[in-house]
């Protein structure tokens, strides 16, 4: 009796207002929504806690990856073969790794400097590039390096494809450089009117930058 009474008198109590009465007459419909709330809750909790498990795991493995592979050739250069095919064998996921990005610079600067340096690795440097958000503070490094890479292949126009995109980034690091190569290479194709305009963007842009010197010397021949 005590509890008809209780229940009574919470919905007398509610109804005494027309916001009480809606939550009243909806009780059932509000209990719904906040069961759903509170699993919702508890779901984004789990996913988190995968997320997290699953980046934890990525680490493990980018570190075995560091230790079984980059490791050894960066301690003796004779292991460029085995290095080479081990690179082959690295899961695709890794690649957009930040603790093996610096690694893997440094593997290409010593592989280049042996003369060691082939079409696979130029490929893979590529691949390597295209996992990486274009956001990243190691895009731009990766980025230029790749740049010089595709460059000394003569592959230009993959090289001018990265510097363009760039040149469209929020961030100003380096853009004076980027604007200065792009010119360069423009020029290297032929197509003078589109170095013109990098050139005039740097001057622009830049005028502080060492490389409008650079540039002047090049516009000067055009």
């Amino acid at each position: 009796m005590a509890t008809n009474q209780d229940d009574q008198t919470l919905e007398q109590t509610l109804n005494k207002t027309d916001f009480g009465h809606i939550i009243h007459e909806n009780r059932k419909w509000i209990m719904v929504i906040a069961a759903l709330l509170i699993l919702g809750i508890i779901g984004y909790s789990v996913n988190n806690q995968i997320y997290s498990s699953k980046n934890l795991v990525k680490l493990d493995l980018a570190f075995a990856v560091e230790q079984n592979i980059f490791k050894p050739y960066m301690e003796d250069k004779t292991k460029a073969a085995e290095f080479k095919t081990a690179l082959t064998t690295i899961n695709s996921d890794l690649h957009a790794q930040a603790n093996l990005v610096p690694v893997f610079m440094a593997a290409i600067n010593k592989l280049e400097a042996a003369g060691d340096l082939d079409e696979s690795i130029i490929s893979m440097a590529n691949s390597w590039l295209g996992k990486l958000s274009k956001e990243s503070g190691l895009y731009l490094f990766l980025a230029l390096r790749v740049v010089a890479l595709n460059e000394d292949a003569n592959k230009l126009d993959q090289s001018i494809s990265i510097l363009e995109g760039l040149v469209g980034a929020k961030a100003n690091l380096l853009k004076d450089k980027v604007l200065f190569d792009l010119g360069r290479l423009y020029m290297k194709k032929g197509d003078v009117n589109t170095a013109n305009e990098r050139f005039a963007s740097l001057k622009e842009n830049h005028k502080e930058s060492e490389f409008n010197k650079l540039a002047k010397l090049y516009m000067s021949g055009l």
